[in-house]
C-alpha cells in the first residue's frame, strides 16, 4: 500500500524500494508487478519492466495495463515487432481505443510500415477526430 501511494505522489524512489519489496515477497501478485513495472518505466528500466510483465501477459485473462505497460516496454527497447504483437493482442482482448491505436501507428512508424501506421492513426480519428498531432503525423508520411 506504502509503494502505491508514493508512485501515486511521485515519489518514485520510495516507491521503488517498497513494491520490489513487496513483489519479492509475492512474486506471483499480478498488483505488486504492474505497480512495480510502472516504476521501471518512469525510471527507464525497461528491460525489467518487460521481464517483470511477460509471465502475466501469458495468463489466459491479462489486464489491460498487463498489455499497455509491456507495448511500453517493448516499445522503449526498439522491439518494435513485439510491441505490435502486444497490442494487437490489447485490441483484440479489449477492442480497439486511441491510445492502443496511436501507439501501434507509432510502432508501424519505426518499422517503416506506412500504410499500416496510417490505418492505425485513421482508426484513431474515426474515434476521436480532435488529434491534431496525429493528424499532423498523417500528414508528414503522406508527403
Amino acid at each position: 500500500i506504502l509503494g502505491k501511494q508514493y508512485l501515486n505522489k511521485n515519489k518514485i524512489e520510495e516507491a521503488k524500494s517498497k513494491l520490489e519489496a513487496a513483489y519479492n515477497r509475492i512474486p506471483g501478485s499480478q498488483d505488486f508487478a504492474l505497480e512495480l513495472a510502472q516504476v521501471y518505466l518512469v525510471q527507464k528500466y525497461f528491460k525489467d519492466a518487460k521481464e517483470i510483465l511477460l509471465p502475466f501477459s501469458k495468463k489466459e485473462r491479462p489486464p489491460y495495463q498487463v498489455f499497455l505497460l509491456l507495448g511500453q516496454s517493448h516499445y522503449a527497447l526498439a522491439e518494435y515487432g513485439q510491441a505490435v504483437d502486444i497490442y494487437n493482442k490489447a485490441i483484440s482482448h479489449f477492442g480497439t481505443n486511441t491510445h492502443l491505436l496511436n501507439n501501434l501507428g507509432e510502432c508501424y512508424t519505426k518499422l517503416e510500415l506506412m500504410e499500416e501506421a496510417l490505418a492505425a492513426w485513421n482508426a484513431s480519428l474515426e474515434i476521436n477526430p480532435d488529434q491534431p498531432d496525429i493528424r499532423k503525423k498523417m500528414e508528414s508520411i503522406k508527403k
